[in-house]
């Protein structure tokens, strides 16, 4: 969309970001998001959150994007951080980071 996101939807994420310091500097002035999402299907959830990390990754390697924003899990995740534990999957890890807020 060529839009920005809501920032009263992700102020408060980008305000307590402890992995993205100047997050709310370097998303003040986006000018576009994507929403991505996996249907649930009679695959695990550990399966579908394996999908969506393999598209968000092919997506985050392949534009101009600055960071992802899983709002349902409060997370906001700086690009190279995404790309770098998304490596995790190459080796049958599960990148836990990009999946799960510690709260």
């Amino acid at each position: 969309m060529p839009v920005q996101i809501p920032w009263g939807d992700i102020e408060g994420t980008a305000q307590y970001s402890y992995n993205w310091m100047t997050a709310n500097k370097d998303l003040e002035n986006h000018n576009s998001h994507i929403i991505v999402t996996v249907m649930s299907s009679k695959n695990s959830e550990v399966e579908r959150f394996k999908i969506l990390t393999k598209v968000l990754s092919s997506i985050v390697a392949t534009t101009n994007c600055i960071g992802v924003y899983q709002g349902s899990q409060s997370l906001l995740i700086p690009r190279q951080q995404y790309l770098d534990s998304a490596e995790a999957l190459k080796t049958n890890q599960i990148p836990l980071d990009l999946w799960f807020t510690l709260d």
